[in-house]
């Protein structure tokens, strides 16, 4: 596992330094030391936040400019915080996601079936999101994240709040990641605290 050093300045976050860890192929960790730094950059890798100037930093490369225009297209952000649509149900909040990433008809349906079953959603597709446990909402957003089927999956958090079952699924993803296979981002870019799951990869390199 290498380990490389991310500098990043965004307006109204200013100036920090995190650690980035790579598991390998596919997967970046970057360890979140509450300084701001991680989450903010992956919001600038999603062109949700513009930095200051070229400040913003990544492999030794300003991540800012056209370069990073037809990335971003293909690239999804998982949010750290749940939906607030507490009046959608599960099956809705999918399809909404669905039309957001611009997936519709039957690529849409396929997708859906896909995320439920593998985040185990299925028996939770009437539940309204209010009635949501917290591993249960967190599932949701991570299935709605893969549904555009990305090239890059930036994910806030990584596991955090995931109960027992998105745990299982969350490393298996991981996995497939580093390994390239189908339905699986090329690269994961994960913010939060070191996980069991980035093990799970390393052991299995």
């Amino acid at each position: 596992m290498t380990r490389d050093l991310v500098a990043i300045g965004v307006d109204g976050v200013g100036s920090a330094e995190t650690q980035a860890f790579r598991a390998g192929p596919g997967v970046t960790w970057l360890l979140d030391e509450g300084s701001g730094a991680a989450p903010a950059l992956l919001e600038c890798l999603a062109g949700v936040v513009r930095p200051t100037g070229a400040t913003c930093v990544w492999n030794d490369r300003p991540v800012a400019g056209a370069d990073l225009v037809g990335w971003q297209r293909r690239t999804t952000l998982v949010p750290d915080r749940p939906w607030e649509a507490g009046h959608l149900s599960v099956r809705q909040a999918l399809r909404l996601a669905a039309l957001l990433w611009n997936v519709t008809g039957a690529r849409a349906r396929d997708a859906i079936d896909r995320e439920s079953a593998r985040w185990g959603l299925d028996p939770l597709r009437r539940r309204r999101l209010a009635n949501l446990s917290g591993g249960e909402m967190r599932r949701l957003l991570l299935a709605a994240s893969l549904l555009p089927d990305p090239l890059v999956w930036l994910v806030a958090g990584g596991a955090k709040d995931l109960d027992a079952p998105g745990r299982a699924v969350w490393a298996a993803v991981l996995t497939r990641v580093h390994f390239g296979l189908g339905h699986a981002p090329r690269i994961a870019v994960v913010s939060g605290e070191l996980d069991p799951a980035l093990a799970t990869v390393r052991l299995r390199v």
